[in-house]
This record gives C-alpha cells, sequence and structure tokens, in this order.
C-alpha cells in the first residue's frame, strides 16, 4: 500500500506534501529512518510550509540512526526558526529523552 501512495499523485503541492509526510511517518514506524528523511525532504520541497514538522521528523531519524550532531543541529534550527511550534517542542523533549537513553543527562 505505501508503494501504491508513493506514486500516486496528490491535486496540489499542500497535499503532496502532506502525502509524503504521512510517508516519511510510515516508515519511521516500521525502522526506515533513511527513507523516512528523503520523503520528508521531498514533503518540504512540495510545502515549505511543512518545514517545523520535517525538522521534527528529522531529527526522529537521525535519532534511530544514533547520529547526535544532526539531532542537535536540527533542535538548534527548530528553536532559532519556529520556537512557538509545537514540533519544536516534541523535537526539545525528543532530544532530552535521548540523553536519559545514552546516559548523558547533564547534556540534556
Amino acid at each position: 500500500m505505501l508503494t501504491k501512495l508513493a506514486d500516486t499523485s496528490a491535486p496540489n503541492k499542500a497535499l503532496t506534501g502532506k502525502r509524503l509526510m504521512l510517508l516519511a511517518q510510515s516508515e519511521i514506524n516500521l525502522g526506515g529512518a533513511r527513507e523516512a528523511l528523503l520523503y520528508v525532504n521531498r514533503a518540504i520541497q512540495a510545502d515549505p510550509a511543512l518545514q517545523a514538522q520535517g525538522l521534527y521528523l528529522k531529527a526522529i531519524c537521525y535519532r534511530r540512526l544514533k547520529q547526535e550532531n544532526s539531532i542537535l543541529d536540527m533542535r538548534n534550527r527548530a528553536v532559532r526558526t519556529y520556537p512557538n511550534s509545537p514540533y519544536t517542542e516534541k523535537l526539545l523533549y525528543s532530544v532530552a529523552t535521548y540523553y536519559d537513553t545514552v546516559k548523558k543527562p547533564d547534556s540534556a
């Protein structure tokens, strides 16, 4: 079903972006962080209004890939660019819990 959704065209760029974000979330849930990053990048290109959500999903992907510097880069970009977004709040919580799980609570 996911492959069919990826090949289906949406009537406009906003819907294309939302569809790609759903595909990214599905890939994350299935453990495909690298594939999810591709969908997130395509979604942001289709609809720049999805940037805050994209930063959050990218951070989740980088967390699964254990790429600490990339996680922190997404956090910094989100805080600087979208300080009031609910996705930034979710990203900050994710970073804090990441450090708890890797036994670095002082870094959180």
